[in-house]
């Protein structure tokens, strides 16, 4: 992503806005370990740090949709994936250490932007006005998802909740 196409991203829309003045801000942060997941959860702990608020870490497991498995093939991916997550969480406790934000992790199973959008929706639903929720993802990885169904490309669509794009 170039710096101009960065910038387009992270101005303000005519989408929801965050009002931080009066409520406390939650960030819904999807993370996978990936580097620009790693950007995406070191810019949502600045956004926090004269803010009161918190961290919600999101890791989103999904199974190839096309692949058909056994009974014991399940078995091994999901405990395959339960250790994915606990390594995530492991990573990330490790890398919010020395940025002290306050934060949870959860792990969803499914496609990345649905689930990130109904994490989001579960805070809402749980504070209902009372808190500022936004998400805050990775710019895409690959070219060609610049282009087609990205995750940002997504959330940002969706127009339900205010998305930070970090590039």
């Amino acid at each position: 992503m170039s710096p101009e196409s960065a910038a387009q991203v992270l101005e303000p829309s005519s989408g929801p806005r965050i009002d931080t003045n009066r409520k406390e801000l939650l960030l819904v942060v999807g993370y996978d370990g990936s580097p620009p997941s790693l950007r995406a959860l070191d810019r949502a702990a600045e956004l926090l740090r004269c803010r009161a608020g918190w961290l919600e870490v999101v890791f989103v497991a999904h199974a190839p949709a096309t692949v058909s498995f056994s009974p014991q093939a399940v078995v091994e991916l999901r405990q395959g994936l339960d250790e994915e997550s606990a390594t995530l969480e492991k990573q990330a406790g490790a890398f919010l250490v020395h940025q002290r934000p306050q934060w949870r992790f959860q792990r969803r199973d499914g496609a990345v932007a649905e689930q990130l959008l109904a994490a989001a929706k579960e805070l809402q639903d749980r504070y209902r006005d009372t808190k500022a929720i936004a998400i805050v993802v990775g710019g895409p990885a690959h070219r060609y998802h610049h282009f087609i169904a990205s995750v940002s490309a997504s959330l940002a669509r969706s127009g339900r909740f205010p998305v930070v794009v970090v590039p």
